[in-house]
């Protein structure tokens, strides 16, 4: 049974992700925040899926203290640019838990076989 849930669990969340690029934009950004890295792994390029693996064998080696300097708060998407099958999307996050300062940084998708998907590079 545990392992049918295993299964099932993935197609069941990228299931309820809107296969847009707000949507898998959003889904992959709260995951991160979450640090839900295996959540974030399904939405993403294969080459874009080892690259977060790394992250998340690096940030698993961290001390809770550690990995809180690390996550992602109150991110937010800030502009979003679709051109045919690809996307550029600005977003913003707090530097710090009290909420001051904001980093800006990018993120880019792709559409593959019809399907949004995060990738950690830009297009060439």
């Amino acid at each position: 049974m545990k392992r049918l849930v295993l299964v099932l669990l993935p197609l069941v969340l990228a299931a309820c992700t809107p296969n847009t690029p707000d949507g898998i934009a959003k889904a992959y950004l709260s995951a991160l925040a979450e640090s839900q890295f295996d959540r974030a792994s399904q939405i993403v390029t294969p080459e874009a899926r080892s690259v977060l693996l790394s992250i998340q064998s690096s940030y698993l080696k961290l001390s809770p203290q550690e990995q809180e300097k690390f996550r992602l708060r109150d991110w937010r998407i800030d502009k979003m640019q679709v051109n045919g099958d690809s996307a550029e999307v600005d977003f913003s996050y707090a530097a710090h838990p009290e909420g001051k300062d904001r980093i800006q940084a990018h993120l880019w998708l792709l559409r593959e076989n019809g399907v949004w998907l995060v990738d950690l590079k830009p297009p060439l």
